[in-house]
């Protein structure tokens, strides 16, 4: 089922859902969205089920969406990565042209300039130029609660999922 077939009551979930609820212009929040939705569900009159089942046909075309915005996505970083690696391509080009020197044409001037970089070796590197960031590693963390160990600052959250076959 496509959202041209959901019941047309339940395109007005669809709007809500889809459309912002920020003026553009002005950045105010024009509706709490929760209550929108939770007001449009109450006044239509299918069952529960049918509604459950409504909502779960708008959850998987968002879902659709979603995926395909990833993937065009995904394509346009990598022919984004394709033009970059053709530039540096061209400036090579350039350079074997150049061969160090300078050179000014009606439209360009070609030079080359020197800059500075930092190399460093972080083993060698002393503590006060170094950034150290923490990670918990929750799967060995996982493991030992479950082993009946003690972890300080670890303990297992019962968590509630909706899960829809």
């Amino acid at each position: 089922m496509t959202t041209f077939e959901i019941a047309e009551k339940y395109k007005k979930l669809y709007e809500i859902i889809n459309n912002s609820n920020i003026d553009p212009e002005t950045g105010e929040v024009l509706y709490e969205i929760d209550e929108a939705l939770e007001y449009e569900i109450k006044q239509l009159d299918d069952t529960r089920d049918k509604k459950l089942e409504s909502i779960e046909y708008l959850k998987r075309e968002f879902k659709k969406s979603e995926e395909a915005l990833k993937e065009e996505a995904k394509r346009l970083t990598d022919r984004a990565k394709s033009f970059t690696n053709k530039i540096e391509e061209l400036k090579k080009l350039q350079d074997i042209l150049l061969d160090g020197e300078k050179l000014k044409t009606d439209k360009f001037t070609f030079y080359y300039k020197n800059t500075k970089s930092v190399d460093v070796d972080i083993n060698t590197l002393p503590s006060e130029y170094k950034k150290v960031e923490y990670k918990a590693l929750k799967a060995e963390i996982s493991k030992a609660l479950k082993a009946g160990k003690e972890v300080a600052g670890a303990k297992f959250v019962e968590n509630t999922s909706l899960i829809v076959k």
